[in-house]
């Protein structure tokens, strides 16, 4: 998996290279929950312990 971070003076962009199979789950879980990917993976990051 690779990650890099755009940033600016607002937000930060990430692009995530991942597999077909860790995409489709991704997707899968957002659309059980009704959230977006976007709300998904920023409330992992806020999550993430050690930080």
């Amino acid at each position: 998996m690779i990650a890099y971070c755009i940033q600016n003076e607002s937000m930060k962009q990430i692009s995530l290279r991942c597999s077909d199979e860790e995409y489709e789950k991704l997707l899968r879980y957002c659309q059980a929950k009704e959230r977006s990917l976007n709300d998904v993976l920023r409330e992992l990051i806020r999550n993430l312990e050690g930080a």
